[in-house]
This record gives structure tokens, C-alpha cells and sequence, in this order.
């Protein structure tokens, strides 16, 4: 709060925060009156969060016929600790295939399949976004 004040001066502006606010919000004197929220602390985020990340691929053939799959699997989670946020996670199965054909000299096929089955669960909000913008007091 000092800082911003500083900074509010060195732009031409007055002072927003008395000292005596100031001190209430160090000295911690009435939480709820003035409280100090630290959104980077370890009452709102976790110190890690899991993430695997898995692919498998299959390919062959001969001249005649070639095939190509490839599948994967990923699984998150979160690094908010708080609320419904800490059940924060993220599923995705994604697989791929195709088979390439030469049925003659002449004439070629080709199919290609591709699909993703995505899972999220999570808080629709901007939390980083607000942890940097909003102030602590």
C-alpha cells in the first residue's frame, strides 16, 4: 500500500491509503476490517499437481496396404487448493488411424479416422488473472 502510494505520487496523484490504514493492515489488528490476502500462498494453491501423459503408436504394412494408429492419454490436475477448485481436473483420449490401399496400379484408397473424448472439470473463472489484478487488501 506504501508502494502504491509512491507510485500514485510519482505519477502526480495523491495518496489512496492514510498511514493509519496502512499500519491496521500490516499490524493485522481486524482480519475482516483489513484483511491481507496472499492468492499465492498455500491456503489457496497446492506446492505441486499431478500430469501423466501417454502415447502409444502402431504402424505396418506392405506395399499393397500400410496402416498407422496412434492413441494417447492424458490426465491433470490443478494447483488450486480451495472450494470446489481442488477437484480441478482435465481427461483427454485422442486416437488416429488411417489405411493407405494401392488396389491396382491405378487406383489408390485412403481412410482416415481421428477422434478426442475430452473430460474437464473445473471453476469457470480467470483465477491468475485475478490473483495478479486484484489487491491484496
Amino acid at each position: 500500500m506504501t508502494l502504491y502510494n509512491e507510485a500514485r505520487e510519482n505519477d502526480g496523484l495523491g495518496t489512496l491509503f492514510s498511514e493509519e490504514e496502512i499500519y491496521n493492515h500490516a499490524a493485522g489488528i481486524n482480519p475482516y476490517r483489513y484483511p491481507n490476502v496472499d492468492y499465492y500462498s498455500d491456503d489457496y494453491l497446492k506446492k505441486a499437481y499431478s500430469r501423466y501423459d501417454g502415447t502409444v503408436e502402431i504402424a505396418g504394412g506392405n506395399q499393397k496396404a500400410r496402416y498407422y494408429t496412434n492413441m494417447g492419454f492424458l490426465t491433470e490436475g490443478s494447483l488450486l487448493d480451495f472450494g470446489e477448485a481442488e477437484n480441478n481436473k482435465n481427461q483427454r483420449f485422442n486416437i488416429r488411424g488411417n489405411v493407405d490401399m494401392e488396389l491396382s496400379d491405378y487406383i489408390t484408397a485412403n481412410v482416415d479416422l481421428g477422434a478426442i473424448f475430452s473430460n474437464n472439470i473445473g471453476v469457470n473463472t480467470d483465477y491468475w488473472g485475478g490473483a495478479a489484478s486484484l489487491r491484496p487488501h
